[in-house]
């Protein structure tokens, strides 16, 4: 690769008259700066408050109190960030007024300016990205974390996973999005379910599986989705050149990306409107003020379409990843019990119109069959699937059945965690493309009848 074409990541914030800019694998996240401020008081030093991000308390930094900013513009709203920034196992907020996005930077583009070598500056660099507007003052991380001497040890480094935390109604209301480009469309997910953002590394192929690949990320086996393979359109010429984790419920999903668009507040009352044709079932598309869409991801619906992400809560052993070689036999149903899952068909007699109205017991065919309810919400009316399980007939509540899967009409692989070990079925290319965790549901019937239901 020759200088003219080396290109390097950085996150990109504005804070008075400076546009500074930090490199994408330094940068943990983005949060609104709270609004009751906890100070940690110091007799010198630009330590303003301490946030907990993730269940840790972090550090922040004022870089006003040691260099100068600048005037801000009329009507300027100052310190609505703080992002979070890691330097080996070293963590430390920044304070800023927006987080503008990623910029791509030539190597030819950086200028020293500072050429004394001081210890006491932590702006020495200067680049131009290709917007052509106010230069960016690069921030010398190493410099930064020796200059501060205060930090929080990163003890997620080992790869604890952290579960999110509960949201307010304020937080429903109108939160944080990060604001980015995948696949061509752009995407929104809460900012407090971004893990990282980083380069995007090698992929390792998951064979029999609706994700792009696996990658190492903080001492885990995380599943990367590919957004142009989601949304259907591979054969465009795009270049995903970072990944963006993100967490739900203790397991983590990588997403290509191709540029971090801004970090942005969008209120719950933002007008939605029709998904075209082929959109992965885990969005919802709404319009904001520039009028052009924006596909808002529903999280517990993304992770429920992959169960790979399973995979992200422990240590696997990649050998214990079956190869994808056979397709399935027997036809398979595909339906919602609290997650979307499927099971093969066999010891299905008939599927029925559920009620919301649940008994212990049901008549069909001459038959009072036990009734097992596996909905998560007792007031859909769903579908009742009627099973047959060692001669014994039995009725099973569940949300409702989404799909018919014929025989070869998927692939079978089987994933082996610690103490775990289940089958995955995958379905479809590119946007219709998922996997759904196999489920023995005759079995698990009959365990529950067994147990009291």
């Amino acid at each position: 690769m020759t200088s003219s074409t080396a290109k390097s990541s950085w996150v990109v914030a504005e804070l008075a008259a400076v546009r500074l800019a930090v490199p994408v694998g330094t940068v943990l996240g983005a949060v609104s700066r709270p609004p009751v401020h906890s100070p940690l008081g110091r007799r010198e030093g630009a330590v303003c408050q301490v946030i907990m991000y993730q269940g840790q308390a972090i550090p922040v930094l004022d870089l006003a109190l040691w260099v100068d900013i600048g005037a801000p513009a009329p009507n300027h709203q100052a310190h609505q960030y703080v992002i979070v920034l890691r330097h080996g196992d070293r963590m430390v907020g920044v304070l800023v007024d927006a987080v503008v996005g990623v910029a791509s930077l030539r190597v030819e583009s950086v200028v020293r300016l500072h050429h004394n070598d001081s210890e006491n500056e932590i702006f020495h660099s200067i680049a131009q990205d290709d917007s052509g507007a106010i230069p960016l003052s690069l921030l010398d991380m190493p410099r930064l974390m020796a200059l501060t001497s205060i930090w929080s040890t990163d003890v997620q480094e080992g790869g604890t996973c952290t579960e999110l935390a509960p949201k307010t109604e304020e937080d429903s209301a109108v939160a944080n999005w990060a604001v980015f480009e995948s696949g061509g469309r752009r995407l929104a997910v809460r900012a407090e379910e971004v893990g990282e953002l980083l380069e995007l590394p090698v992929l390792e192929r998951l064979p029999g599986s609706g994700v792009a690949g696996i990658c190492r990320w903080r001492g885990r086996h995380v599943p990367v989705l590919d957004g142009a393979a989601l949304f259907g359109s591979v054969g465009e010429q795009r270049t995903a050149g970072l990944l963006l984790t993100l967490g739900f419920g203790g397991m983590s999903l990588g997403f290509t990306v191709e540029r971090v668009v801004h970090l942005r507040r969008i209120s719950a009352q933002a007008s939605s409107q029709a998904l075209p044709l082929g959109t992965p079932s885990f969005v919802q598309s709404i319009v904001l003020d520039d009028g052009l869409p924006l596909y808002v991801i529903n999280t517990a619906r993304l992770f429920n379409l992959f169960p790979e992400a399973s995979m992200s809560r422990a240590e696997v052993d990649k050998s214990l990843i079956a190869a994808r070689g056979k397709t399935n036999a027997g036809s398979y149903i595909v339906y919602q019990a609290g997650a979307m899952v499927a099971s093969p068909i066999a010891g299905l007699e008939e599927v029925l119109a559920g009620s919301s109205t649940v008994c212990t017991s049901m008549e069909w065919r001459g038959n009072a069959l036990p009734v097992i309810d596996m909905r998560t919400e007792s007031s859909v009316a769903g579908n009742v699937l009627v099973l047959r399980h060692e001669g014994i007939l039995m009725a099973v509540l569940i949300e409702r059945i989404e799909s018919l899967v014929t025989p070869h009409g998927g692939h079978l692989s089987t994933v082996a965690l610690p103490g775990a070990r289940f089958e995955m079925l995958t379905t479809g290319r590119g946007p219709s493309q998922a996997s759904y965790r196999v489920l023995d549901l005759c079995g698990i019937a009959a365990s529950r009848l067994s147990r009291g239901n």
